[in-house]
């Protein structure tokens, strides 16, 4: 079965940070992109990327035709993972463009070496 996909106005979705978005109760991960965290930042200044980062995310959704692509799997905090993609194209590589967010990489090097560029860089 193919990935599922759906269509929603910009304004259905809420910004949860840069990274993340919700639709009504449901938390989507956007899969290929790692954004600094809000919540649960590491330090200051990552707490304040990840504001600016959400921001930048809100900018490439609001008023705009979202198309969501759920991939399928789930990731460790139950989020579907999901691609978005607005009349420009992929929103995530949007961000990392714009220097919002990193590519995603997985394994333990790759994850201290985006939280360096968010409180050590």
């Amino acid at each position: 079965m193919p990935p599922r996909t759906d269509v929603v106005d910009g304004y259905e979705l809420r910004i949860i940070d840069g990274d993340t978005v919700a639709v009504g109760d449901v938390r989507l991960r956007i899969e290929n992109i790692d954004a600094p965290e809000i919540g649960h930042a590491s330090c200051w200044y990552e707490k304040q990327l990840g504001q600016a980062s959400a921001d930048i995310l809100a900018d490439f959704i609001i008023g705009q035709r979202i198309t969501i692509r759920y991939l399928g799997p789930i990731d460790r905090y139950n989020r579907p993972k999901v691609r978005l993609l607005n009349s420009a194209g992929d929103i995530g590589e949007q961000m990392v463009k714009a220097r919002a967010a990193l590519p995603w990489a997985y394994g333990a090097k790759a994850k201290a070496w985006r939280k360096a560029q968010w409180c050590e860089g």
